[in-house]
């Protein structure tokens, strides 16, 4: 039986010796299954506890020269390549744009395989290697034997050959365990698994296990047979890379010959990443499966949702799908979908600083700027801070800009007020009815507050309903041209 990796003595060899590893991390797929969240925006950048999956998966590994990413991708490729380069500036990172990422002949299998030949194409020879997906999510990576701390960026001895300490995850036995043996770190092939609701089993790719958690067969797509058999979650390991690529290379042939030559209207399956898994088995080498309790699947909106309310409270209400905020590396990303609006907030952090942070990166729909940790003002406000709030007020936002240079007759100034009026008239009503408008429109019941018996409650306080306050409390033109009417007198001097 070919040998499945080297002998490692008292822990294997110095990290200083350590292997170049790469890690493929797949993105290039739709999502339709998670609806709204994924309609123009990539599932591995959805964020999870204010970090984006796919940062999330990059800590799981070690930054450094030893460590290479390939990432695929294809559906809106640059929102990924820009937030990488906004998050992981300094990782060193190949992306492998793939042509046809969702027509027929694609799949995982597809991209995987277009990332191994760009990979040898610039970097010779890739083994050994992780495989990523892209939306792969592990809650507590700590508890699953994976890294030193939960998300925690990992050290070589956690997930190489090599040093005191190394480690594993749990191999998988007899179920259910109450042992769970530690092996040397990838001392094998391996592939992270975990057990799923045998009604369900058909839609995952299966394995079935035989003692210590040696992978026995490949059982894509098929419903569990026994207790044995486990679920593929995405992530795997591979030494013997030689026999992986023959199996992937001939599945992603097989499937675009089915596909060029099916009939219209036939769907043929996607090319899939686990028969390079199954050539392996076929050419006797060892395969074993690692189990990872706390994984959990996210490919479903209800199945999101519950993940992101566990971190942010039940009552999260995820509002906008259109913009994300990210906590990564001791600084903030903002994303929003609409590019001229991450362009503006930017224009606006330049032309007055002191006021709005100072970005330090923009790319495309994202920028980012230093995080400073503090308390939000209400939580911490008494008389000496309000005091200190008015004169920040008074002598860093009210003054407004610098005027325009050599702008001082009396026409600049009338065409100066014309147009603080007009963006006051648009941010202070035009939003604000927008907003109302927006929020009827996803709360039908508060509409039929407002048309039946118009009111509501707010903390047991009955009030009228939000449009009837908005047209007949508030006159939001005349406060808007009194409150800029204000504004330009104070700026220009006037009285």
């Amino acid at each position: 039986m070919p040998s499945s990796s080297p002998r490692l003595g008292n822990g294997g060899p110095s990290t200083r010796h350590r292997t170049p590893t790469t890690v493929y991390i797949l993105t290039a797929g739709r999502s339709p299954a998670l609806g709204p969240f994924c309609t123009n925006y990539n599932k591995s950048l959805l964020p999870v506890g204010g970090k984006a999956v796919l940062s999330l998966l990059i800590r799981l590994f070690p930054q450094d020269r030893w460590t290479k990413f390939v990432i695929a991708t294809g559906f809106e490729a640059q929102k990924v390549k820009d937030y990488v380069h906004c998050a992981h500036p300094n990782i060193d990172v190949t992306f492998v744009d793939v042509p046809n990422y969702d027509g027929p002949g694609s799949g995982p299998g597809a991209s995987l395989l277009a990332c191994k030949n760009a990979a040898v194409a610039t970097a010779g020879e890739t083994s050994p290697f992780y495989i990523v997906v892209g939306d792969l999510f592990i809650s507590n990576v700590k508890e699953d034997g994976m890294a030193t701390a939960s998300w925690s960026v990992m050290q070589p001895s956690d997930l190489f050959p090599g040093g005191p300490g190394a480690r594993d995850g749990a191999t998988v036995g007899a179920r259910p365990s109450g042992h769970r043996k530690r092996v040397p770190a990838n001392s094998c092939n391996w592939v992270a698994t975990q057990f799923v609701s045998p009604f369900g089993s058909d839609k995952y790719c299966n394995f079935a296990l035989g003692e210590k958690g040696s992978v026995l067969q490949v059982k894509n797509r098929q419903i569990y047979g026994s207790y044995q058999d486990a679920s593929w979650i995405g992530l795997a390991y591979v030494q013997n890379a030689d026999a992986f690529w023959v199996g992937l290379e001939t599945e992603v042939a097989r499937k675009l010959e089915l596909a060029q030559n099916a009939a219209p209207g036939v769907k043929v399956p996607p090319s899939e990443i686990v028969a390079g898994f199954e050539y392996m088995l076929e050419s006797g080498y060892d395969l074993k499966a690692r189990q990872y309790r706390s994984w959990v699947d996210i490919g479903s909106p209800g199945e999101y949702l519950d993940l992101v309310k566990e971190h942010l409270g039940a009552g999260f209400d995820y509002g906008k799908t259109g913009e994300h905020l990210y906590f990564c590396g001791g600084r903030v990303i903002k994303f929003f979908e609409d590019a001229e609006i991450t362009a503006q907030r930017v224009a606006r952090c330049q032309m007055v600083p002191g006021v709005f942070p100072n970005v330090d990166r923009f790319q495309g729909n994202f920028y980012s700027y230093k995080f400073i940790d503090g308390e939000v003002l209400y939580r911490k406000c008494d008389d000496h801070v309000f005091q200190m709030l008015l004169e920040f007020l008074e002598t860093k936002v009210w003054p407004g800009p610098p005027s325009r240079e050599g702008s001082t007759s009396h026409s600049d100034e009338q065409e100066d007020e014309q147009e603080f009026e007009a963006a006051c008239f648009r941010f202070y009503v035009e939003k604000t009815r927008k907003r109302v408008a927006a929020y009827l429109a996803k709360y039908p019941d508060r509409t039929a507050l407002d048309h039946a018996d118009r009111v509501a409650r707010i903390n047991g306080v009955q009030v009228e309903g939000i449009q009837k306050l908005i047209d007949e409390r508030v006159d939001l033109v005349s406060f808007t041209a009194t409150y800029s009417s204000t504004i330009s007198c104070t700026t220009t001097g006037k009285t």
